[in-house]
This record gives C-alpha cells, structure tokens and sequence, in this order.
C-alpha cells in the first residue's frame, strides 16, 4: 500500500520500472541474503485478500473524491459535492426521473439535442430553460414551487439531494 500511495502522490513525475536481478553471482551479497532469510526481523506477513482489497478500494475512493472536488462547474456537483452513492428510491421509474432532474437531462430542457433545434428559452425570464431555472429560480413557476415545495424551498439539493423533496413526484 505503500507504493501504491507513492505512485499516487508521485502521479506527475515520471517513473521508470525496471527488473534487476537479485544478489545472485555477485560475492558476498549471497551470504547476505542468506542471513536475512535466517534472521526473524524479516518474516513475511499474511495480509488477507479482502483486506487488502479494501485497502485498494479506499485509495480508489479517495483518489476518485479529488478528481471529483475539481468538478465544480458540473450541475450534479452541486447537488451531489460526495461521490457516496444517492439512495435508490422505492420505484425505478421515479428513481429514473430522479436521476434526469439531478444531471439536469430532461426533455423539455434537451430537446434540441434530439431534434437540432436551439435551447428552448424561457418565455417570462428570457434565459435558457434549465431545471434549475425552473425549480429555483423563474417567476413564471412560482406558484407551482410555493405548492409543491413551499415557500422556503429555493435550492437544487433540498429538492433534488441525498433526500429528495417527497413532492417532487406529486402532481
């Protein structure tokens, strides 16, 4: 794990692996060898497979969490800053708009990647239709948020977070 970690933090310089032979042929470095082996300072320690791939994983996570902290300016970043996994809801089908509305993919505000069509533009606002416009933001949809969600509800993650409004599905 060691190496494992110093290959990481090392990732931007460059590293050149190389086989060289043991102390075989060379004088005296035999009997080296051979004392080390006889010695009980150098014994060999059992690490479990699971343990160690556990090891791995967590290296894995942590690595993938840093990648993940630049991704600022990704609109599932806003909502969801920790790769930990969301919830799956009790539905596939609300599980499956759930996830639409978190990276923002919906139909009406992707349309015109099917169609070759322009962005679709909010009437009232005169700004790209988004879902966080529509959600957060647009006057024209004030009324439906204030139902569904209530008056204090303004942000993407108290809708759409790891505990999504339970409105979101209502109609």
């Amino acid at each position: 794990m060691k190496c494992f970690d110093l290959h990481h933090t090392l990732k931007n310089t460059k590293i050149k692996y190389c086989w060289i032979p043991g102390h075989v042929g060379i004088p005296g470095n035999e009997n080296e060898v051979k004392a080390a082996k006889n010695s009980n300072a150098t014994r060999e320690t059992f690490v479990p497979l699971i343990d160690a791939l556990q090891a791995v994983k967590f290296s894995q996570h942590r690595i993938w969490q840093r990648i993940w902290y630049g991704q600022t300016i990704n609109k599932l970043y806003y909502i969801q800053p920790s790769i930990q996994r969301f919830g799956n809801l009790a539905t596939g089908k609300h599980d499956d708009s759930l996830t639409r509305l978190r990276v923002g993919h919906t139909f009406l505000t992707h349309r015109q990647l099917l169609c070759s069509d322009p962005a679709p533009i909010c009437n009232m606002c005169n700004l790209i239709l988004t879902i966080k416009h529509i959600l957060c933001t647009c006057k024209n949809f004030y009324s439906q948020r204030q139902a569904h969600f209530g008056a204090h509800i303004v942000d993407l993650i108290e809708i759409l977070g790891a505990n999504p409004s339970v409105n979101v599905f209502s109609k």
